[in-house]
């Protein structure tokens, strides 16, 4: 995600955590963007599909999306569609990590 983001060929649009425990997930993803001075990308949580956590449980413990300077949606998926849907231009979808 650092390297999408870093990118000037790119215009991310929205972030979507969208496998396994998505809130755990879309906190990362938060917290990611807050520290990479991003948070004009918009954060959507997908279907939560599990309890589970990671190594990076610790460091978004106690985060609270209201404390995100961006937009986060809590109908990820809606979210994504909109995006999609909604934009003049093509989008071209990039997945990383794990996708079910």
């Amino acid at each position: 995600m650092a390297f999408l983001l870093k990118s000037s060929e790119l215009d991310v649009k929205l972030v979507l955590a969208d496998t396994g425990n998505t809130t755990y997930r879309a906190k990362i993803v938060a917290k990611t963007l807050e520290a990479a001075g991003r948070t004009d990308v918009p954060v959507g949580i997908g279907l939560h599909l599990g309890d589970e956590t990671g190594r990076q449980s610790a460091w978004v413990e106690g985060y609270d999306f209201s404390t995100y300077r961006g937009i986060v949606y809590q109908d990820g998926v809606k979210a994504l569609i909109d995006t999609i849907m909604g934009s003049p231009k093509l989008i071209t979808l990039t997945c990383i990590g794990p996708v079910p």
